[in-house]
């Protein structure tokens, strides 16, 4: 039976090695350093195998391998080292100490039994003829004496190339296999693009008639106040759905390459009225108010009237659902060094520094605050915020409000 001496520091490894040798009909027995190892070798019995770690506490795999190798007794066993082979030097440090092959951990049981049944045959073939005065090599500015002879370093090479070529058959698997996971996702990423595209096709259409309708209501003169206010929020819910549709549709068209402002001159004073009369139901439907600020005699700005008010509006709709009862927003617009400059401004808990990029994000979303509708944004309206602003040149930016609260900032180049 074929004795196999493990020197392992690691009690796992060195059982895991035991069972694997012992289930191929070898009987090993273990040390748990170099200096245990070198002792159990001085007693017989003798073994036919040495396989040591290399990194261990004192002597390491090198030095237990060249002390083998240096006693007269002990020389003719094979040794085999355990690697990761990180760096080409412990090739060179293997040769020195007159090893005998190599082996990367992990490895898989049949590969160990593999190396051993070939070194041992090798012993058996190996001529006696040996090296004896050595051979001097320069390897990464350091000189090294190889003593090995010439069966031995034909073994470690060839037991170091028969690794690389198993790590890149590794590697090679691998790739495939993220190949296959990589179009899975996208087949994946097809699917949920066709069903948006299917449910965005199928809201557009009913939520435009609910504006149209609802409009319609509330310019009806018999109505009454309170019914003309409940229309009014009808009409307000439904614009925040095609609103919700025309952001996805965007964002779509940004991420295939086709999204493009159409610039034409915008009067800044109308849009902001405009949009602080749109979301005001909104806010009064949350007890809250929306109020303006335009700084007079604003140049026209040169944009995509439609997407800067999209801009404002989802601006608002966030700062109205996440702030209190009772309190209001504010939307102002001034010019100056050659931009427009909205600021959007609200009473909210406020945004964590460290999520002010992030939040502008498809799909991010910050944790509700207590008497706050939920968590802060679908993940859509900010990041279709930012694919516009940045179409039209401009950036988005967000920063703190006093005495609290958040102020959204959109510079766009006025484009003269």
């Amino acid at each position: 039976m074929t004795r196999v001496l493990v020197v392992e520091d690691s009690p796992t490894q060195a059982e895991e090695v035991r069972l694997i040798l012992e289930s191929a009909g070898c009987h090993v027995e273990t040390a748990g350093d170099g200096a245990a190892g070198l002792d159990r070798l001085a007693r017989p019995p003798a073994f036919d195998l040495v396989i040591s770690d290399i990194v261990m506490p004192g002597l390491s795999g090198y030095d237990v391998c060249s002390r083998v190798k240096s006693n007269a007794t002990t020389k003719g066993i094979p040794v085999l080292l355990l690697t990761s082979l990180t760096d080409p030097i412990d090739v060179i440090r293997a040769l020195e100490a007159g090893a005998d092959s190599f082996l990367s951990k992990p490895s898989a049981p049949e590969h160990l039994i593999a190396r051993v049944n070939r070194l041992l045959e090798n012993r058996r073939l190996r001529a006696t003829a040996r090296t004896t005065s050595g051979v001097d090599i320069l390897f990464g500015g350091k000189r090294f004496t190889i003593s090995s002879d010439k069966q031995q370093i034909l073994d470690l090479l060839v037991s170091t190339f028969e690794d690389a070529v198993r790590k890149n058959h590794e590697v090679i698997a691998a790739r495939d296999a993220l190949a296959e996971k990589h179009e899975a996702l996208l087949r994946v990423e097809r699917q949920k693009e066709e069903l948006t595209a299917l449910l965005v096709h199928d809201l557009k259409g009913p939520a435009a008639g609910i504006m149209m309708a609802a409009q319609s209501r509330i310019k009806s003169p018999n109505l009454a106040d309170i019914e003309r206010e409940l229309w009014g929020q009808v009409y307000a819910a439904a614009e925040v759905i095609n609103r919700m549709v025309l952001n996805l549709l965007d964002i779509a068209r940004s991420e295939d390459g086709v999204f493009a402002p159409r610039r034409a001159d915008v009067d800044v004073v109308k849009l902001v009225g405009d949009v602080q009369q749109l979301m005001m139901p909104l806010a009064q439907s949350k007890g809250q108010h929306v109020s303006a600020d335009v700084k007079p005699g604003l140049p026209t700005l040169r944009a995509d009237g439609e997407l800067v008010r999209r801009v404002l509006q989802n601006l608002l709709d966030n700062a109205i659902r996440h702030s209190q009862p009772g309190t209001s927003v504010r939307i102002e617009a001034d010019a100056s060094n050659g931009s427009a400059t909205f600021r959007v401004r609200d009473q909210g808990p406020g945004i964590p520094t460290d999520l002010r990029d992030r939040i502008f994000d498809k799909y991010v979303q910050i944790a509700r605050t207590r008497g706050t509708e939920d968590s802060f944004g679908k993940g859509l309206g900010l990041a279709f915020c930012r694919i516009a602003v940045e179409a039209h040149g401009g950036r988005i930016s967000i920063e703190d409000n006093q005495p609290k609260g958040s102020v959204f900032v959109v510079q766009i180049p006025l484009g003269r």
